[in-house]
This record gives structure tokens, sequence and C-alpha cells, in this order.
């Protein structure tokens, strides 16, 4: 757990950030580790849209009607593309078949001189 990333994500340095962003930015720092573990690098999030459906938008995505989860699918995009615009996250590396996007957090940037 990146418990330090998570307390960065909720500094008002980001408040600016709408609320779906906050929340997709707290969960992608909760399931990201401060330091590297199994293989993954400190700082990086792996746990994909489907996970951000299920615990910041509060939907199964498999119980969900096609309309329906592209609207979350949308819903997540957004808030990701802000966090992007806003330097919080950044793309490390693209979905492609069988994987996810993998993203490196940054709620820190504030607290750098």
């Amino acid at each position: 757990m990146g418990i330090r990333l998570v307390g960065y994500a909720l500094s008002a340095n980001w408040a600016h950030l709408s609320e779906r962003a906050r929340l997709v930015l707290a969960q992608m720092c909760y399931v990201a580790k401060d330091t590297s573990t199994n293989g993954h690098a400190p700082g990086t999030y792996w746990g994909g849209h489907q996970t951000l459906i299920i615990n910041v938008l509060g939907q199964d995505p498999e119980a969900l009607s096609d309309a329906e989860l592209r609207t979350a699918q949308r819903k997540i995009k957004r808030a990701i593309q802000e966090l992007k615009d806003a330097g919080a996250v950044t793309l490390a590396s693209s979905a492609s078949r069988g994987r996810t996007a993998v993203y490196r957090v940054h709620p820190d940037d504030f607290t750098k001189g």
C-alpha cells in the first residue's frame, strides 16, 4: 500500500481537481506502493480501469449493460485525463490485448522545491 502516496494525494494542493479525479488519484496511490515490491516500481499503478470503476464509482463492471459500462469507462478516462493534465499521473505503458495500462503517480510533485 502506498500510504505515503495517499497522504500526498489527499493534500490540499490537489483541491483544484474534481472530486472524482481526486478519488481516482487516491485509489491509484492506494494500490501503488511507496517502495519497490514484487517487481513493481514504487509509485506505479497497475490496477486497471475496471478496478477504478469498482472502487471509485461503486459499480460492478460485469453487472452493467454495455451502455452503462461505456459511461463508467468514460467517467474514469475523463478523471485520468484530468490527472494527466494536472501532472498527477503519467502513462508508463499503454493498455494492450490482455494487459492493463500502467501509470506512474506523482501526488508529491507539489512538495518538491
